[in-house]
């Protein structure tokens, strides 16, 4: 099991500059123009699959409503980073299990990755 079911989830971290908290379907504008911003980065750490050209505010409703789903499920975790007064989404940050076929270590791996908009040179998280 990636998480334990007993143990809590973090809910929220609050600073004067940022907010991190659990990603929702109801972020999809604010998560859809962040992703948009940061398409050419995105694209280098997908290995040039996402988010494709033409992605539309539907498909980034979808994955937001799969990454919530996977979040209640406790099977990944995806946080969004945004500003205090939530008005604009600043990146996102994701954890969950590596599949055993894509895992390099023996027994059980976690993966941690993060994105931000490329103007946040400020914002290091990693």
């Amino acid at each position: 099991m990636f998480y334990p079911g007993d143990a809590p989830v973090p809910e929220e971290l609050r600073t004067g500059e940022f907010l991190v908290r659990p990603l929702r379907a109801t972020d999809v504008t604010l998560d859809y123009d962040a992703v948009i911003s940061s398409r050419a980065e995105l694209l280098l750490g997908s290995g040039g699959t996402w988010p494709r050209e033409g992605f539309t505010l539907e498909e980034n409703l979808a994955d937001l409503q799969r990454h919530e789903q996977e979040h209640r499920d406790r099977v990944a975790f995806t946080y969004t980073v945004m500003n205090p007064a939530e008005t604009e989404c600043l990146g996102c940050m994701y954890t969950g299990s590596v599949m055993p076929e894509l895992s390099p270590c023996w027994g059980d791996c976690t993966l941690f990755w993060q994105w931000r908009r490329p103007t946040l040179t400020w914002l290091i998280l990693s």
